[in-house]
């Protein structure tokens, strides 16, 4: 792996401050696609042999990830009208434009509705997607989309990806299997595992699913994908009730984001996972994970840990791990804000900081992750405002932001 070293000094010389604080990279009133790669499928999409319009205000973003200078950003088909779930952008974009278009990723073809490849062979709906250390984009496919009047359509089973980002080319495609996957799953985020960093072959993927409360393990080498059950996948119902960008409401996600640590002399590493509608941690050694036959036991014991709470209105999206500081980063929906804890300290609320706060540029963090030179990304979408009212058009509404680690903790709790 050559990860993207000069993305410190490129961002300096645009103009980036590598002080602390997430700084803005770019932002979007409304998402945008590069009408070339759709070409005359940029007035429509297809749903079969029916056609509908392409509705810019439907194409709601939920992920970024970034490596080697280029940013993959994901969009779920959670509406009608949306030409393309995985994209791609390359930071450079930022010499010419705060709002670059998006190019369909690794073709249009691949993410077509109607595309002339075999249903199983499309990618259909993505929430989010994670590198891992040999350069390969893992994502997991729900495999349905929604069309006009609210019609939910299977494409196709759903699928795990993954795709060399230096060849752009697909490496891996699996069909979750019907013994693991329940219907109506709600699989968003997921955590790649490489045991070996010489070892590609040897990976293990994390997939939480938020509706059944399960973990599915899928092993590459083994080409296969068991599944755990445990009550700390569930929603704690006492922190239930959200308040984001002026709306009430109540959500009941289960287990959202799988985080892992340092990986020990044996080469295991510690889980750190939360439902979203919960302000607890909990915490599982990948030791457990990658035991298929472990998974079928009725009771777990103390394997899975609750490490404690994080505080008040903390309620969480994604977290990641960041190695060189030993900090995990959540991003918190609840406070408009990206939170640290050192995992170095115990897990308790004295000793969680805040890196960014802003009730109106910061609206819903729906993903954070770490990249492999040690910078934060998160995205901010705005989303209860699109989901249950409506989104201005006319204001900056999605936002990409990053930091270096260490700048980001600077002045917190987290940087001793």
């Amino acid at each position: 792996m050559k990860p993207y070293r000069g993305i410190c000094v490129f961002l300096a010389i645009l103009g980036v401050s590598l002080a602390a604080d997430l700084e803005e990279i770019f932002k979007w009133k409304q998402m945008s696609f590069d009408d070339y790669q759709i070409s005359s499928g940029s007035d429509f999409v297809f749903v079969g042999a029916s056609k509908m319009a392409y509705n810019t205000y439907n194409s709601m973003p939920m992920g970024v990830t970034h490596h080697n200078g280029r940013l993959f950003i994901t969009i779920p088909r959670r509406r009608s009208g949306v030409p393309s779930t995985l994209n791609v952008i390359p930071l450079s974009a930022m010499l010419t434009t705060q709002s670059p278009a998006l190019r369909p990723y690794p073709s249009f073809e691949l993410n077509r509705l109607n595309s002339s490849l075999p249903p199983e062979q499309r990618i259909t709906s993505v929430y989010r997607s994670r590198m891992d250390s040999c350069d390969r984009l893992w994502f997991a496919d729900s495999g349905r989309h929604l069309a006009e009047q609210n019609l939910t359509i299977e494409v196709h089973s759903p699928t795990l990806w993954a795709i060399d980002t230096n060849s752009d080319r697909i490496v891996k495609r699996f069909p979750f299997p019907e013994e693991a996957l329940a219907r109506g799953s709600g699989t968003i985020s997921l955590a790649v595992d490489i045991p070996n960093e010489r070892d590609c072959g040897g990976a293990f993927v994390y997939i939480p699913d938020l509706i059944n409360g399960r973990i599915y393990v899928y092993s590459l080498r083994e080409n296969r994908m068991w599944t755990f059950s445990h009550n700390y996948f569930h929603m704690d119902p006492h922190h239930g009730d959200l308040s984001i960008a002026g709306l009430q409401f109540q959500w009941d996600d289960g287990i959202f984001s799988i985080a892992l640590g340092r990986r020990n002399s044996r080469g295991f590493r510690t889980a750190y996972f939360h439902p979203m509608v919960s302000l607890s941690e909990f915490a599982v050694s990948t030791e457990v994970l990658r035991n298929e036959s472990l998974s079928r036991r009725e009771y777990h014991g103390e394997d899975f840990r609750l490490l404690g709470q994080r505080g008040a209105n903390r309620q969480s999206t994604l977290h990641d791990f960041d190695e060189s500081t030993g900090v995990l980063f959540f991003a918190e929906i609840g406070r408009n804000a990206v939170g640290c804890w050192n995992t170095h300290h115990v897990f308790a609320p004295e000793n969680f900081g805040t890196v960014k706060q802003d009730k109106d540029t910061f609206i819903y963090p729906s993903d954070l992750s770490v990249d492999s030179s040690g910078r934060l990304w998160v995205m901010t979408n705005t989303m209860p405002r699109w989901f249950y009212t409506r989104l201005d058009t006319n204001e900056y509404n999605i936002r990409i932001w990053s930091a270096n680690t260490w700048q980001a903790i600077q002045g917190t709790v987290c940087e001793r």
